[in-house]
């Protein structure tokens, strides 16, 4: 449990102390940018327009979801349907009660994700690290790194929920194993390949650790990840037919 910065604490006198206040002073650093991106984000949920170009598109699969109709169907000059997955639409559907779809609720619930990312960022780097400073600091670089990612962070896009979801089941995975914790985060990981299926990388990741070390656990995230995914499937097929399929899996792959 000694963090790097201390690692020649032993053969300078007073490195222990500098390196504490280094952290410290980064901790703080890492607040000030959290200020500043919560700032932005704020400005960002309240603007009324298209920020990006994509938005409009993401809130017609929203809208669609809110009347009932097919989330993916045959393409058409009134709607053709994006290659990501459907619970981002769904999420944000179900919230819409909460104020303006276009564009407060979907760029809502994607900062709210990453304020989810962020906390699962402190918690990750405290338990590899043991220090609750590194993690603050860790959480400041994510949000330092906003301004070189066009600020999707609080976007009405997908990414923020996918990076939420797939963050969230690692600091599942490497949490507690209790079979709740466990089943959580099969659950967790169908809700992130359901969002982007680019997921699939963390998914084969879990897999390999956990036949590898934790099969016991592999077993019971797999029941967690198998149910949320069926449950999705069955949804998808009475939704959208074989229109799910093609552009959820065969699309992607051409």
């Amino acid at each position: 449990d000694t963090f790097v910065f201390a690692s020649a604490a032993d053969s300078r006198p007073g490195a222990a102390d500098l390196a504490k206040w280094g952290l410290l002073a980064l901790a703080i650093y890492a607040a000030i940018v959290l200020a500043g991106w919560l700032y932005i984000a704020t400005a960002q949920i309240a603007f009324p327009g298209d920020l990006s170009g994509w938005e409009g598109a993401i809130v017609d699969h929203i809208r669609r979801v809110i009347e009932g109709q097919p989330v993916y169907a045959r393409p058409s000059l009134q709607f053709t349907p994006l290659l990501y997955g459907p619970f981002y639409y769904w999420l944000c559907a179900a919230l819409s009660w909460t104020g303006d779809l276009a564009f407060a609720v979907p760029r809502a619930v994607s900062a709210l994700a990453t304020l989810l990312s962020a906390f699962c960022l402190v918690r990750l780097v405290q338990r590899f690290t043991g220090q609750t400073l590194a993690g603050i600091v860790g959480a400041g670089l994510f949000f330092a790194a906003a301004l070189w990612s066009d600020n999707w962070y609080a976007l009405a896009h997908v990414d923020a929920l996918f990076l939420a979801l797939m963050l969230l089941a690692l600091l599942l995975w490497f949490g507690k194993p209790t079979p709740l914790h466990l089943t959580a985060c099969g659950a967790v990981l169908a809700g992130a390949l359901l969002t982007k299926q680019s997921a699939a990388l963390l998914v084969i990741a879990v897999a390999l650790d956990g036949l590898t070390y934790r099969r016991r656990d592999a077993v019971l995230a797999a029941i967690g990840l198998t149910a949320v995914l069926a449950a999705a499937a069955v949804w998808l097929a009475a939704d959208s037919g074989s229109w799910a399929w093609y552009f959820l899996i065969v699309m992607p792959q051409k």
